[in-house]
């Protein structure tokens, strides 16, 4: 899937209030509800977009080249990036009946949390979206999901199904503990290469492939 399949299929589920403006600055859809625009003299969401494109960053000058670490710390917790999902509420009345604020906000928590990053809730006029919006948090738990999902579906690793993982250590450096994880996509490598604690069984799991293969090929016939 594309970056321009992703963004038409998005346009699919937004309904009619949302124009899916290619910038979204609350210009065409300012003063209007249902809808995502601003209410009242509708150019809150104008002057926040404005004020954002004010702020410029030269990252040439912000460090040395070489690999950037892009984590923080907020709320006493750690993220993989300083950016999070804003929040979005009302779904069914300022976009389309295609989510619920339960499912909408279930698919964006649970995702930020796999990325690594927070995901924020909105209100709406239903007061039961704030209660939906915990219970989505809740269901996310502070756990993953690993394995064969996600970003993980579509990973090879030495030729066999990969998925998503993740590992932690803890370590002591001048005298403080430390707890060092790592969020992990196994996408690389060929069966050759396989290195299981020094051992190399991928001539021993080639040579079973084929033979499941032989099998199913003769029950087939």
């Amino acid at each position: 899937m594309t970056y321009t399949d992703v963004l038409n299929n998005a346009r699919q589920k937004l309904g009619d209030s949302c124009k899916a403006c290619p910038i979204c600055n609350g210009v065409a859809c300012r003063n209007r509800i249902p809808g995502p625009g601003a209410k009242g003299v509708g150019d809150t969401a104008i002057r926040n977009y404005d004020k954002w494109a004010e702020i410029r960053l030269n990252m040439d000058v912000l460090c040395q080249g070489g690999a950037v670490d892009t984590s923080c710390e907020l709320f006493g917790r750690s993220f993989r990036y300083p950016f999070f999902a804003g929040p979005v509420g009302a779904v069914n009345l300022h976009y389309s009946d295609a989510y619920t604020d339960m499912t909408y906000n279930d698919v964006l928590v649970r995702a930020c949390a796999q990325a690594g990053i927070a995901a924020f809730t909105g209100d709406g006029t239903d007061p039961n979206v704030m209660t939906q919006a915990t219970r989505a948090i809740a269901a996310a738990g502070p756990d993953f999901a690993q394995g064969c999902v996600g970003a993980g579906t579509g990973m090879i690793c030495h030729g066999l199904k990969g998925g998503i993982g993740s590992a932690s250590r803890r370590l002591t450096a001048d005298g403080r503990a430390f707890t060092v994880g790592v969020l992990a996509l196994c996408n690389h490598g060929c069966l050759e290469e396989l290195n299981i604690l020094g051992r190399r069984p991928g001539a021993a799991i080639a040579a079973r492939q084929q033979a499941d293969a032989g099998h199913t090929g003769a029950a087939q016939a």
